[in-house]
This record gives structure tokens, sequence and C-alpha cells, in this order.
């Protein structure tokens, strides 16, 4: 009998959460039997009771901000608006709204940044067309170009640590551990057309500083002129960039890079990309001429963007041909695969994991055979404050195998970026 009550009571509460949706559900269609006849005060009311009854899904939210709106209740359609944004593949269709919204309380410049989100990320045709003619109509008849912004700049900080300092010149590694900070900035200016159909300029700073061994910082800044343009199917870019370092506060290396680049939509959601770039490497400082000559990388790649995930594979297949010296060579050639899986955690948050593999074979020489293995497993989680501000926290073990146990070694570095787009 004991138990037989307690089944009791277990039905009695399935049916009460049955009864309860039952009714979220009824007030729900009574909502939109309301919308239907345009009265739009009831509607309100309906979906309203729904959502006190446990009801939430992205079609209560879009009826309920639809309406508000309806109603020129604009701040309560915002609202309801904003909470439709946080299903990922209404993502795009919340922001067009939101910016109807902002338009009708003649935010129009808070308007035009919706309008302009959804045409940078949404790949709903009749979605972006209807958000240029907004933006047409919020600045008359003049139009605006997607990404037609003449200035844009990048910059980034990192903290971190590294447990196996790396000497970049000699592929070895010290066995000492030492904190490090990187600083990134990055300017491009517009010279003429669009960021995807015209000329860029722009210039880069990036140094890297270990707190003790300062013998293996290192700093490069250069400069570059980019073209952006459309062939067929393609988006194209033609980059040539040069540069120059130091290590460990010494003059290093002036390197020119050419870079052709293509990508390619497969699908909705898969991206195909193709890069090749060429390194003319020459060295400015006579202790590392064995490093001066030339490197080539060709890369292909697959990118997949979903509501719940990003994906990036990669094979990227390297030459180089240096001066070397008489006893080691420096002129691999080199076969990286890489898998990197993003996981869209929520509107603001992403993380995921990396892994690599890179084979490197040298040419025999009379010392010995220098051929090496490495592999690269990695974490990362990122935060996003706003669209333009990101914080990314990263855990990376690297362990490089070679047929010469000098340059044996394995390494953990664990980091924290922050970084803003202007």
């Amino acid at each position: 009998m004991k138990y037989y009550s307690y089944i009791q009571i277990i039905l009695f509460i399935f049916a009460l959460s049955g009864n309860a949706y039952a009714s979220a559900k009824s007030d729900f269609e009574k909502g939109v039997t309301s919308f239907k006849s345009e009265n739009y005060s009831t509607a309100i009311k309906s979906f309203r009771q729904a959502e006190k009854k446990g009801l939430k899904s992205a079609s209560l939210y879009f009826n309920l901000g639809s309406s508000y709106y309806k109603n020129k209740q604009y701040k309560q359609s915002v609202i309801f608006f904003k909470k439709l944004s946080d299903y990922p593949a209404m993502r795009a269709i919340a922001a067009f709204n939101i910016g109807l919204a902002d338009k009708q309380m003649n935010r129009k410049k808070s308007a035009e940044k919706q309008f302009i989100w959804v045409i940078k990320n949404s790949n709903n045709k009749k979605l972006t067309t209807l958000a240029r003619q907004q933006i047409k109509n919020i600045k008359g008849k003049k139009s605006i170009r997607k990404n037609s912004k003449a200035w844009s700049s990048y910059a980034s900080l990192a903290l971190g640590n590294d447990s196996n300092i790396s000497v970049a010149p000699s592929g070895t590694a010290l066995e000492r551990s030492d904190s490090f900070a990187t600083i990134f900035l990055k300017t491009s200016k517009l010279l003429t057309g669009s960021k995807s159909n015209g000329w860029q300029a722009g210039a880069d700073f990036y140094r890297f500083s270990y707190s003790t061994y300062n013998a293996n910082s290192s700093t490069q800044y250069g400069a570059f002129i980019k073209k952006a343009l459309k062939i067929s199917d393609w988006k194209s870019k033609l980059i040539t960039r040069l540069s120059k370092s130091t290590y460990g506060g010494s003059s290093y290396q002036t390197n020119l890079m050419l870079e052709a680049a293509g990508i390619k939509k497969l699908s909705k959601n898969n991206r195909f990309k193709l890069r090749f770039r060429y390194y003319d490497i020459n060295s400015d400082n006579t202790v590392y001429d064995y490093l001066q000559g030339s490197k080539q990388q060709f890369r292909t790649e697959l990118k997949r963007n979903t509501d719940n995930f990003k994906q990036r594979f990669y094979y990227e297949l390297e030459t180089n041909s240096r001066q070397d010296t008489a006893t080691v060579s420096y002129s691999p050639t080199r076969h990286t695969l890489r898998a990197i899986h993003t996981i869209k955690t929520s509107r603001d948050i992403d993380w995921g994991g990396e892994l690599s593999y890179r084979q490197s074979n040298y040419p025999v020489i009379a010392s010995g055979s220098r051929d090496s293995t490495r592999w690269k497993y990695g974490l990362f989680a990122m935060y996003r404050f706003d669209k333009t501000t990101k914080l990314k926290a990263r855990f990376v073990y690297t362990d490089n195998s070679s047929d010469s146990v000098i340059y044996d070694y394995d390494k953990n570095i664990i980091s924290l970026n922050l970084s803003k787009l202007f």
C-alpha cells in the first residue's frame, strides 16, 4: 500500500505538469488568434499568460516582440527580441526587428548597427536585402556599402607562462620556464572601393617579451598592401607585406611576404579556402645568415559554421631553401594537419579544443638526420564583452620528437588574451 501511494503521488505530479503545459499551449494559441485578428493588446495578455505558466520558446518571444511592436510599445518589443536572439538560428531575425524598433524610437545609429550586423552575418538574401533597404531609408538616398569603413584597427594584449622556452633560430629549447607578455597592434585604411573589392594599406607591430630571459624576446613590425576582389565564386585577396624583426634586442631578419588566397562558399554552413604564401628571408645579422633564403606554404582548408559550433580543418605543405650550415640543415619540407572545434555555448561564451600534427623532413647531411614530428593539443575558452571586445584563455601542450636528441622537447603554455577591434 505504501508503494502504491508513492506511485499515485508521482502520477499526480506528472498530471499537474501536463495540465500546466496544455494550459500554456492554449494561451499561446489564443495569442496567435488575437494577433491575426489585429487585437494586439489581447494577444500580449495571452502570450504573457503562457510565459507565466512556464512556456519558453523562440516562437513565444518572437510573437511577444511582434505584438508589442504592432501595439507601438517599442521598448517592450526590444526586450523580447533580445530574448529571441539567445537562440542562434534566430539572431539575424531578432537583430532586424530590434533595428525596426530602434528606428521607430528615432535611435537611428543603433538601428543602423543592427541592420549592418544582419548584412554581415546572415545568409538569408531576403533578410539582407530588407536590411539594406532600411539603411537606405535611414540615410535617405545615400546608401551604405558593406565593410566600407575607411579605418579599422585591432589591438591585443596577452599574459602567460611558458614551461620550456624555445630558441627560435635553432629550434631547440632551454629547459627553463618563464612568464611572458605579448602585444599586437594592427591598423589599416581603405584606399579605394570596399573591403571586399578594393585596395587597403596598413601596418602592424608585435612584441613578445619574457620577464627574465630577455635574450629570447622578439619584436616584429611591418607594412602591407592588400587587394581584395571577387573572381567568379571566389572571394579573393592578394597581399604584399614587408617586415623587420629583432631577436634578443639585436637585428634579426627582413622578410618580404607575398600571399594569394581565395575562399568559396560550398553550402550554407561550409566554406573552402586556398592560400599560398611565399617568403623572401634576408638576414640582418651575420650570426643568423644560415636562416637566409626562402619559404613557401600552400594551405587547403575547410571551414564549417553552424548555430551550435564552428570547425576548421586544414592541411599545409611547407618547403624551405635556406643557407644552412656545414653540420645542420634548416631547410625542412613540412606537412601539417590541424583541426579546431569551437562550441557556441551562448551568445557571449565559446569554448573548444585544437589538435595538430606536423612532420618535418630535413635534407640528409654528414652529421646525420634531423627529421622530427610535433604534436600540439590545446583547450580554450572565450568571453565576448561585446561585438568588438574579447577575452580568451588558452592552454597548449607541445610534444616535439626528433632523430637528434637536442631537438627533443615538450612544453606547456598557458595564456590570457584581451583583444579589441576598433
